[in-house]
Parts: structure tokens; C-alpha cells; sequence
């Protein structure tokens, strides 16, 4: 049985109360998640003896054609804007490790360059939160329904609008277009998003052409269902970084019997002309010290590259203080609160004109913050979800 995204929706928004139904969708998307990898009775075998691997990925390429297709063009399309280069033995090589992990272990194309994997070992290999594992993070930790407040940008407005502290509206059909015009009229940056976006991707920025606003109104539609943003003005301490893009903090928090806690998090910050300052469309990111919201580590890019201080400004990262970030958790914690059976959240929150706001939430946040330390986390985790609030 295969849950579209349709009939979750449904469930979700027409029956919030059938909690029997939420807990058996979220077990069946569970066991969809976990059909991606390999049996165990495989992975033992190559644990033991590595030479099994290539003969292992041989018969699962023959197996799941479309799965194994996929993953090598993800890996192909990041060696290139990565820009590295390998001999065709080394490729063929690094493939089929490449494959390995994917489909034993979980981690994604991108993520056996970013985690080093070929020069660990299985153990060390285990330490680490796969990007299967952050998706499986939604349905063990969370409330199925109330996981609809992070899908879908509007909703997630309407459900925090307070904390936003700036204007949005949501375009979605024709009658929309009179708040479009009157927001327009005000506005003279458009921060315009798809609604199911992420990763940066699905996010431009344009002028208001009040001369012009049915066409940019048409042009807009015919990218599908958007929220319109006010820009956000952020202030020189955090500006300077880079002044194209917003830079955002990503904190992490879990929702458990012992309160609410504080998970690995990071500054990022984008590359200038950039308009958003995701790892994923180049931007750079950087660890923060949880207690005092010091910079501790030097900048990191998904494509391995270190920078002691932010390449087109050059403001050194290590040490950098981040303003008011007592403030900062108290609004992550907040948010938290809000959404009480969902167990784990990464909140994009930026530090503007108006103080800590939020930017969104994210259901299945990557933990780039393994890429920064150069080690895994999934103790952490583990442990949180071992006290996760299960009073729902």
C-alpha cells in the first residue's frame, strides 16, 4: 500500500482526532522508509568480509534498477559542482561504496563525500544520523497530524504568526489577487516561496512592478500555490557576514519528558549575490556553542570546503559572538511549546530589526552539524528519543 500525498493530507485535516489511524500511517511510512535498505543478513556479510560489496550492489542493481539509477545520478550531478575529480578506476570504486552505504546504512549520495565514509569503519560509520534516519526522526517522534504545521509555509504562518513579525500572504488561485495588489502597493521586495519548498530551493526575490502587477501576478500563479514575504532587515552584526542573503541560525529542538532541549545547531550564512543561505544552493555553515551562542568551529560548505573566515567578507567565524542568544532559545522553546507532540523540529530563526523571528520549521532538518565537528551525533539523538514526550 502506497500513501500519496493527497490521502495523508485528507487524513491529516479530516481526521485530526483518529489517533489509531495517525499511529498506523506512521508506522506504514516507517516500513516504506526502511524497505530502502538492504536485509541485515547482507550487511553482516559485509561487515565481515568487504570484499562481498561489490557482488552485494551487483545483485541489489539488478534487484531495484530505479533505486541504484537514482542514487548514482544524485552522486554524479554532486562530484560535479563539487568539482571532484577522480580517475575512472577511483569513480568506479567510490560507486559502488557509495551504493553500499546508501542502501545498507541510509546516508544519501551527498552524504559518503561529506561524512568521509570510505575511510571509516562500519562502527564509526553508525554514529552517524543518516538522511533516512532525519525522515524516520518525523514518524517516531511526532504526532502524525500535527506534523501538517511544517509541510506547508502558509500553514505554518498561520499557526506562528506572531513570531514572524512580518507581513505574508499566500497566493493560490485568481481571488487571491486583490491582497497580492494591496501587498504589493506596500512592498517593494517580494520574498516569494513555494509552499512545499525547501533547501532553498523554490525561493526568489522580486521588485513590485506596480505598473505591471496582473502579469507578475499570472507569472507568479503559474509556479503553483506561494507565500509572499515582506523582506527582512537584518542588522549590521549579523549583515556583515553576507548582505545578499539572510543569515540564519538553525536550532534544533526535542520535545521530551524532561522539557524541552536544545539539539545540534549552526549558523549559515550565504555567498554574495546569493539570496538564500542554504548548504544546498552554496551556502556556508558554522557550529555554535549551545550554551553561550559563540561561533566553535571554522565555516564548512557540502562540498568540503573550509573557511576560517566567510570568503567574500572575510569576518573570521571562530569566536564570533551571535547577539542575544539567551533570546534566541528562549524563542526556539517557545515555538516548541506550540506544537507540543511534535517531537522534533530544526527552526530557521534570524536575528533581525525586530530581534530573534522566525524564518520556518523544518520536520526533517539535515544534521550538518556532523559535517562541521566531523563526527556523528546519533547518541544525542538516540538519547532523545529514548526521553521523547510520549504522553500523546
Amino acid at each position: 500500500m502506497i500513501m500519496n500525498r493527497r490521502l495523508v493530507y485528507f487524513i491529516r485535516t479530516n481526521m485530526p482526532e483518529n489517533q489509531w489511524l495517525h499511529d498506523q500511517i506512521s508506522k506504514l511510512k516507517l516500513r516504506q522508509l526502511r524497505k530502502k535498505l538492504i536485509p541485515d543478513s547482507y550487511i553482516k556479510k559485509a561487515e565481515t568480509d568487504a570484499s562481498l560489496i561489490p557482488y552485494i550492489v551487483c545483485e541489489f542493481e539488478q534487484k531495484r534498477p530505479r533505486q541504484t539509477t537514482e542514487l548514482k545520478k544524485i552522486y554524479e550531478n554532486y562530484l560535479q559542482k563539487a568539482e571532484i575529480r577522480y580517475s575512472a578506476e577511483e569513480f568506479y570504486e567510490n560507486q559502488i561504496q557509495m551504493l553500499f552505504n546508501c542502501l545498507a546504512y541510509g546516508f544519501s549520495p551527498d552524504e559518503y563525500e561529506y561524512y568521509r565514509l570510505k575511510e571509516r569503519t562500519p562502527e564509526d560509520k553508525k554514529t552517524y544520523v543518516t538522511d533516512l534516519m532525519r525522515y524516520e526522526l518525523q514518524y517516531i517522534m511526532s504526532d502524525f497530524k500535527d506534523l501538517l504545521y511544517l509541510f506547508d509555509k502558509f500553514v505554518t504562518y498561520e499557526k506562528f504568526c506572531k513570531y514572524f513579525k512580518r507581513d505574508v500572504i499566500c497566493v493560490e488561485n485568481n481571488s487571491d489577487f486583490e491582497q497580492f495588489v494591496e501587498f504589493a502597493k506596500t512592498h517593494n521586495d517580494l520574498v516569494i516561496k513555494q509552499v512545499n519548498s525547501s533547501c532553498g530551493k523554490g525561493v526568489w526575490i522580486e521588485k513590485s512592478e506596480k505598473e505591471h502587477l496582473q502579469q507578475q501576478f499570472d507569472s507568479i500563479l503559474r509556479r503553483g500555490k506561494c507565500v509572499i514575504e515582506e523582506r527582512i532587515t537584518q542588522p549590521d552584526i549579523l549583515k556583515k557576514f553576507n548582505e545578499t542573503s539572510i543569515n540564519t541560525v538553525r536550532i534544533t529542538t526535542f520535545n521530551t519528558k524532561n522539557g524541552i532541549v536544545i539539539g545540534p545547531s549552526f549558523l549559515r550564512t550565504g555567498r554574495n549575490g546569493s539570496v538564500v543561505d542554504n548548504g544546498g544552493s552554496g551556502g556556508i555553515f558554522i557550529g555554535i556553542d549551545r550554551k553561550t551562542g559563540i561561533l566553535n568551529s571554522n565555516g564548512w560548505d557540502e562540498y568540503l570546503h573550509q573557511y576560517i573566515e566567510h570568503p567574500d567578507s572575510g569576518i573570521k567565524f571562530l569566536g564570533f559572538q551571535l547577539p542575544e542568544w539567551n533570546k534566541c532559545v528562549s524563542l526556539a522553546k517557545e515555538l516548541a511549546a506550540q506544537i507540543p507532540k511534535v517531537g522534533y523540529v530544526g527552526w530557521d530563526l534570524v536575528y533581525s530589526s525586530n530581534g530573534w523571528i522566525l524564518v520556518e520549521g523544518n520536520a526533517a532538518g539535515q544534521f550538518l552539524s556532523q559535517i562541521v565537528y566531523e563526527c556523528g551525533c546519533k547518541s544525542e539523538i538516540d538519547q532523545y528519543i529514548a526521553d521523547r514526550n510520549i504522553s500523546f
